[in-house]
């Protein structure tokens, strides 16, 4: 074979094996195309896509695979020329280039040359294969294009299951326009013997298919299409419920099945159902109809009759459920039946016609019985069980309703005593009936029932109804306690102390506003000190200033509202000791003087200072606003004083009251351990009952003891340690009387232990007893010997201010040393005053017994003694001596009726028969009335008739009227001495009337309008006597006053010697005495007579008293 053959022969073979990567690449992506195809119509999509859909597959894949081979062949086939094959024989054998192809190109022409080229050509070549690399290379191209083939076929064939019915399509695209591809659509047999109403299930075979379109459509109606899933080959849907036949098809878009139809034959049914309801007689209720349709509630009793109608003829028809079964009668087509129903419930309908059930019945029926319901009733007020008095009236207040009409409503009250007896109720009707609801009151009398501490009135309200089954309502129990009395006492202990807590706190929060007031008054403006008045102040102040101005004013409103709190809480303890058996005359004295100090330091005026203090802020006048400071500043005073003189009060009324209610406990403690002895203390459980409340009991004494100690009132402290060790005493002997075992044995432990108990309880109830009596006498020996030293010095600064008016009246013979010797003798004594009204101020802050009228002698006392300092320092100054003498004379005066007045209140605690004096102050009231009628009828004898009354007054007549003046301006002093211990101030009023009535007396005033205001004087203090003897009265419990000794004993200034032994005193002279009014006089000689411990003075016929020898 030539060289130029073997050539052409690698050609060829190079040339087959590219077509035939060609072919099998073209082969490659027709088939892909015909894969994706397969894909897009699987899944039954074929049945919604186009029909032309398979054939427009076939034509793409077609185009694609034209597509391709255009593509590949000339890439492909143009590499493999003759040519290009053998300059790839030249590059693979290194031959020269062009050796090959030019053999190629001149071999037609034959020759020697053409030979010889191709022997030279052959033998280069040798008998080796030409191009091995590029067969391999074509070889490889085949293979890799094959292998591609093949996975593609591999992979087609893996998805021919999931994608079957879309190559299915590819490869009969004509059945699948047609839709023959897939089994016919058919349906299963259709129910027979539909009748209107029913429901129906239909089925349709659609294998092969995932959805059918379902169309139906009823006689006279449109056709509707729905979408069904198909399942298995099946889908199938229920129709209905049916009121006309129906056609029935299925298609799955490219062929539909067999109409099918479902005819309906008339149903029977039953209907027209009516219900008649019979109320109950007692209802009042007129026969009504009910509709069927809906629920019906019916009151308990109603009778119902139901009738209706069927289709058909009925053979049976039933209504009911599983308790209840109505009887119905059926009549050919129609029904009727009677029943009363017993409870509610759904009644549902059975009926049936000719030899088969009707199914068209009636909704059933939903029956609700109302039972007949109790009255309800309950209290409107007291809303909850309560506390009350046992002499009190309740207004119970009670509401009551019922479903229909009610008959009666009662309210029954009975009694619980303290050891668990309960009396019979009493019973009372409050309504008779005829309405649904009630609404009323009724006021309890308590004091009927005589309660005692510790019971319990119980009350409970009853409604019954007017129904045959007689129904009662009847309300929670109301339960109105009697608290015993050790609550009493114990809750009254609590009140007193917080009281004292809350007075003292707003005492420490006046003083300090006051000095806080008081410093903004006397606050430095940035130009310089502002003084009230002065002109070169600035006119005007900042506004921050007001603001701080309004702020003072505003939390002393503050204040007084927490003093009239305080007021009140008072009042309020004073009604509590007395419900609580704890007042009496002592006690309730301080705490109605407390009541009074902060009445009378709550003044007009301060309200007054307060609106002139925020009205200069408001218009920012600084001048204004520093004077209204000042102003309230000094109303301050006053209240914080009375705060603090009633703190003092109340400190001393809690103490008092602590001992005399802890007295009262221990006493009935002990009577509550013999009473459990004397029973044969068999209950165990008492037993420890009673050692607890023992015990208890001897922790507030040994607290009581405590604070006797914290308080210094170390007379009652000593006995009050000693009820303490008493009540420790009594609790472990109770202790012991619980601690015994059960049985005769423990029994009579039990008993001995509590007798035992009894005894030391009741040694701490006496103990309490002496230790509030010693000390109630401590505080009243204090009082009266602050009294003493008050007296004798303000008697002895009275003989020196005579003196220094005597050496001022000598003041021309004097030299100027006696002149300034006498000047700072009047300073001595000014300051000796000033001591001593503080002194007294200081004991009157602790005790009611100074009264204000000695009080306020005091303040006049100071006032004309400073002004006699006053006049002394300008007599220096070179002024008359006569105005000096006289302001002097005037000062011994009042420290003289200052001390008369002291001498009265001195006289008064110790000759009163009460700590508090109200039984004296009753008897002098009716004697004061008594000489005021007296006088009244006198004045009445002026002008017996009215004729008399309209003439001209003579002068004889007004004779008279003057001697009854004088009659009635010693009405008006002997009030004026009482007024003192009246804390509600209407003494001081009959006072000052009676002085103007005495004054009108004087004056010639005897005409009928002056007797009026007589008789209406009289009127008002045998008022003031009666309600003062009603308080009296209503107080409980023992009297802790005792009355004075005929002897009273005194101190000394400077020691403390009492009785006949001690040093007398001067009695006062008759030039001393005369400046006194009769009535003064004889106070100040009975005071220094006891004083002294003689009998001997000498009455004269003009009311002067000759005193006894005075000693040296």
């Amino acid at each position: 074979m030539t060289t130029v053959e073997r050539l052409q022969h690698e050609h060829r073979l190079v040339s087959r094996l590219a077509r035939l990567t060609l072919t099998l690449r073209v082969a490659g992506v027709a088939v892909g195309a015909l894969a994706l195809g397969a894909s897009a119509l699987g899944h039954t999509r074929w049945l919604s896509l186009p029909r032309p859909t398979p054939f427009v597959a076939w034509l793409v894949a077609l185009v694609l695979g034209w597509a391709a081979w255009r593509l590949q062949r000339g890439r492909l086939l143009a590499q493999r020329t003759p040519l290009a094959v053998a300059g790839a024989i030249e590059r693979e054998r290194g031959l020269r280039d062009g050796a090959a192809r030019t053999l190629l190109e001149v071999a037609p022409q034959g020759g020697p040359f053409v030979a010889r080229a191709d022997a030279l050509l052959g033998a280069r070549l040798g008998d080796r294969t030409l191009a091995p690399r590029l067969r391999r290379r074509v070889r490889a191209q085949v293979g890799g294009t094959a292998l591609g083939v093949v996975a593609l076929m591999l992979a087609i064939v893996a998805s021919a299951g999931t994608h079957a019915d879309g190559w299915r399509a590819l490869w009969h695209p004509a059945s699948a326009w047609a839709g023959t591809l897939l089994p016919a659509l058919s349906f299963d047999d259709p129910p027979a013997g539909l009748v209107r109403g029913d429901t129906a299930v239909l089925r349709v075979h659609a294998s092969g298919r995932r959805m059918v379109t379902v169309r139906q459509r009823a006689t006279g109606g449109a056709w509707r299409d729905s979408v069904l899933a198909v399942r298995a080959g099946l889908a199938s849907w229920r129709v209905g419920p049916l009121d006309a036949d129906l056609t029935v098809l299925a298609s799955d878009g490219r062929a539909e099945s067999d109409t099918v139809r479902l005819r309906l034959a008339e149903r029977s049914f039953v209907g027209d159902v009516t219900v008649r309801a019979r109320f109950p007689a007692y209802l009042g209720r007129a026969d009504e109809s009910l509709p069927a349709e809906a629920p019906m509630r019916v009151p308990q009793g109603t009778t119902l009759t139901i009738g209706g109608r069927a289709s058909e003829s009925l053979r049976s028809i039933t209504l009911g459920n599983a308790t209840e079964r109505v009887p119905l009668t059926a009549s050919g087509r129609s029904f009727t039946g009677t029943f009363t129903p017993r409870a509610g419930g759904v009644l549902a309908w059975k009926a049936e016609g000719d030899g088969k059930p009707i199914a068209d019945l009636p909704a059933a029926l939903q029956l609700d019985v109302v039972p007949d319901s109790a009255p309800q009733v309950d209290f409107l007020s007291p809303g909850a069980d309560t506390i009350v008095s046992p002499a009190g009236t309740v207004r119970i207040a009670v509401a009551a309703v019922d479903d229909r009409v009610l008959r009666d409503v009662t309210l029954s009250v009975w009694k619980q005593l303290g050891d668990g007896r309960s009396s019979e109720p009493q019973a009372r009707r409050m309504f008779d009936g005829g309405a649904p609801s009630f609404l009323g009151a009724v006021a309890v009398d308590l004091s009927a029932l005589a309660l005692q501490p510790g019971d319990v009135v119980h009350v409970q309200a009853t409604a019954h109804d007017d129904a045959p089954w007689g129904h009662t309502g009847r309300s929670r129990e109301l339960m109105l306690r009697v608290p015993a009395l050790e609550d009493q006492r114990r809750d009254v202990r609590a009140e007193a102390d917080s009281l004292v807590s809350k007075v003292v706190a707003a005492a420490r929060a006046q003083q300090q506003l006051e000095q806080r007031t008081t410093d903004a008054a006397k606050a430095r403006t940035p130009n310089g000190a502002a003084k009230p008045g002065d002109k070169k102040a600035p006119s005007a102040m900042s506004y921050d200033a007001a603001e701080k101005a309004k702020a003072l004013a505003s939390e002393q409103r503050q204040l007084a509202e927490r003093s009239r709190d305080v007021q009140d809480a008072t009042r309020r303890l004073e009604e509590s000791l007395r419900a609580a058996g704890g007042l009496d005359s002592s006690l309730q004295s301080q705490l109605r003087e407390a009541q009074k100090l902060l009445r009378e330091a709550l003044t007009p005026e301060l309200q007054t200072a307060l609106r002139k203090l925020e009205g200069a802020a408001q218009e920012l006048s600084q001048e204004r606003t520093r004077q209204s400071m000042a102003d309230l500043a000094e109303q301050q005073k006053r209240l914080r004083d009375a705060l603090e003189k009633s703190a003092e009060m109340l400190k001393r009324a809690a103490l008092e009251g602590q001992m005399k209610t802890l007295t009262a406990d221990a006493a009935s403690m002990a009577r509550k351990q013999q009473q459990f002895a004397d029973s044969g203390a068999a209950e165990g459980q008492r037993a420890r009952d009673l050692a607890q409340r023992t015990g208890d009991l001897a922790k507030e004494i040994a607290q009581l003891q405590q604070r006797l100690e914290r308080e210094r009132a170390s007379a009652g402290a000593k006995k009050a340690d000693e009820a303490a060790n008493q009540a420790q005493a009594s609790r472990e002997a109770m202790q012991r009387a619980a601690a015994q075992p059960q049985g005769a044995q423990g029994q009579q432990g039990r008993q001995q232990a509590s007798k035992e108990a009894a005894q030391s309880m009741q040694q701490a109830a006496k103990s309490l007893a002496d230790a509030r009596e010693r000390q109630v006498d401590a505080w009243k020996n204090d009082v009266t010997g602050s009294l003493d030293k008050a007296v004798q010095e303000v008697m002895q600064l009275a003989r020196q201010q005579e003196q220094l008016a005597q050496l001022a009246r000598e003041g021309e013979k004097g030299t100027g040393e006696q002149k300034g010797d006498m000047r700072g003798q009047q300073s001595a004594l000014q300051q000796g005053v000033q001591k001593a009204g503080e002194r007294l101020q200081e004991q009157a802050r602790k005790s009611a017994m100074v009264s204000p009228g000695a009080q306020q002698a005091m303040k006049d006392a100071q006032q004309k003694v400073d002004q006699a300092m006053r006049e002394a320092n300008n007599q220096q100054q070179g002024q008359g001596q006569q105005g000096q003498a006289n302001s002097m004379s005037e000062a011994a005066q009042a420290l003289r009726q200052a001390a008369s007045a002291l001498a009265r209140d001195r006289e008064r605690v110790e000759g009163a028969q009460s700590g508090s004096g109200v039984p004296e102050m009753i008897a002098e009231l009716q004697k004061l009335a008594q000489q005021q009628g007296e006088v009244n009828a006198q004045m009445a004898s002026l002008f017996p008739t009215p004729s008399q009354a309209r003439q001209a007054i003579d002068p004889s007549t007004a004779d008279k009227a003057r001697v009854l003046a004088r009659q009635q301006r010693a009405v008006a002093k002997a009030l004026d001495d009482v007024q003192d211990l009246d804390a509600s101030g209407k003494t001081r009023e009959m006072a000052r009337e009676a002085r103007t009535l005495a004054q009108a007396l004087e004056s010639g005033a005897t005409d009928p309008s002056t007797l009026d205001r007589q008789q209406r004087l009289f009127r008002k203090m045998l008022d003031a006597g009666r309600l003062l003897q009603q308080e009296e009265r209503d107080e409980q419990g023992p009297r802790e006053s005792k009355p004075g000794d005929k002897v009273s004993p005194f101190a000394p200034p400077d020691g403390s010697a009492r009785g006949r032994d001690a040093l007398r005193y001067r009695a006062p002279t008759w030039e001393e005495l005369k400046v006194l009014a009769p009535e003064e006089r004889r106070s100040v000689l009975e005071y220094f007579r006891r004083l002294n411990g003689t009998d001997d003075g000498r009455r004269m016929s003009d009311d002067r008293t000759v005193p006894p020898p005075v000693k040296p």
